[in-house]
């Protein structure tokens, strides 16, 4: 019995993974919060294409090695070089992470597919379409709503910054109207009154930085020459009724957030000194944005 491939079919095939693996790629990235260049996702993404090819060619008798492209050694080979050309380096467990991310996301986009597919009488456009809109949702809208479901709803959450062998436990409050980050190196900051950092500076340096008027040039002056002088930074920031507003940054050894039994810690992130207090009942000491929560969530 003869096969009869039709070309067309085959490159809407093939044109229609790339692009979705491209996409799975890209949402995968955005959900993770991980910066990568668009043609390493492109390079995952041909990868994973040339493997769809090479199993369609060998299932249809054009060559040889079906047993090859079927064995689920190499389909999981090929689905953890495809993560490491677009996600490397990770740590061993975020990489897991990342990598279940990618699945549930390709799971549900695909059973969209398929019954778009049932429903429009194996229409493969309409497959890949909805298969695509499926991605984008959950990128862009469906993972809004986790995030503020999962994230938000936690609202307090207890922190301990360390620097050097001092060690200080704050509780923090998730507010996502603060999103501010170091201008020189992009990392997230996370406000904290002045006095709950008491246990972690010198009284001179508490004293300077509680100031409600500060001068930052006396700042700079005392600690030059000290260990001290890389730690600190101005951060300039707008809110209601202060536009060019400036906050002294401090940055610490690392950060431990607590959930339940678990701790997660991060160490690219900056403290922002406020010299006043947050609320007068003081139920909190701090202001962080749930991205630095989930930002160390994944990373360990």
């Amino acid at each position: 019995m003869r096969t009869v491939i039709y070309l067309d079919e085959v490159l809407v095939k093939l044109c229609g993974d790339l692009l979705v693996n491209l996409l799975l790629f890209w949402a995968t990235a955005q959900i993770t919060k991980l910066r990568r260049p668009f043609w390493r996702l492109l390079s995952a993404a041909v990868l994973g294409t040339l493997y769809e090819f090479g199993y369609l060619g060998a299932s249809w008798g054009l060559w040889r090695g079906f047993a090859f492209f079927a064995s689920p050694i190499v389909m999981l080979s090929v689905f953890v070089l495809m993560l490491l050309l677009a996600f490397f380096p990770l740590p061993g467990r975020r990489f897991l992470a990342v990598g279940g991310y990618f699945i549930l996301i390709g799971l549900v986009s695909s059973g969209a597919g398929i019954m778009a597919g049932y429903m429009f009488a194996e229409n493969s456009v309409v497959k890949y379409v909805t298969a695509i809109a499926a991605i984008l949702a959950l990128a862009e809208l469906g993972w809004g709503v986790v995030h503020k479901v999962v994230w938000q709803e936690l609202l307090h959450v207890p922190i301990t910054v360390r620097l050097g062998a001092a060690q200080v436990e704050i509780e923090a409050l998730l507010d996502t109207a603060n999103n501010l980050r170091d201008p020189l190196t992009g990392d997230n900051v996370i406000i904290v009154e002045a006095q709950a950092l008491g246990s972690l500076l010198p009284k001179e340096l508490l004293a300077a930085v509680s100031a409600r008027e500060f001068d930052f040039s006396e700042l700079t002056a005392a600690v030059a020459d000290t260990p001290w002088a890389q730690r600190f930074r101005l951060l300039p920031y707008s809110s209601i009724g202060m536009e060019h507003g400036m906050l002294i940054g401090l940055r610490p050894d690392e950060v431990t957030f607590s959930q339940g039994k678990s701790k997660h810690r991060l160490e690219d992130v900056v403290i922002g000194i406020y010299q006043r207090s947050f609320q007068p009942e003081g139920e909190y000491s701090a202001l962080m944005h749930p991205e630095i929560l989930q930002l160390a969530t994944l990373r360990n």
